[in-house]
């Protein structure tokens, strides 16, 4: 699980860029790295990522670069996809910085309208105006 993590962070090590070429691997936190015909370290790598990427949550900085769906920025979540699920998501290109006034709070009136009652409180536990 060790190296799982040093494949997430250390993305200009050798070994590191060597497997994600080798593997056809492009971006930084993929769901899913399982391939057929891999070496034995890869197949490794394969049965501990699950538990990696549940236990990965990005740092927000100002929000500008996290999709509100499909990155993990709320502690033991992961994507908010995955969870509210189905089409009703409002816009795939949603950044979490979008969420957030101009006077670096929430924008409650916005999240209420199409995110559930326990996650909304995740979120309430997340302080937005560190991210401006």
């Amino acid at each position: 699980m060790k190296l799982d993590y040093h494949l997430l962070v250390n993305t200009k090590s050798l070994w590191v860029w060597v497997l994600k070429k080798k593997y056809n691997v492009q971006g930084e936190l993929l769901n899913f790295i399982s391939r057929r015909n891999c070496s034995f370290i890869w197949k490794s790598f394969s049965r501990v990522w699950p538990e990696v990427v549940g236990n990965v949550f990005w740092s927000i900085s100002d929000g500008r670069m996290m999709n509100f769906w499909d990155d993990v920025w709320v502690r033991q979540m992961g994507p908010l996809r995955d969870i509210l699920g189905g089409p009703d998501q409002p816009d795939n290109t949603l950044r979490v910085c979008d969420l957030v006034t101009d006077n670096g709070f929430w924008d409650w009136d916005r999240l209420t309208n199409f995110v559930l009652r326990p996650i909304i409180r995740q979120i309430a536990a997340i302080i937005p105006h560190l991210m401006l």
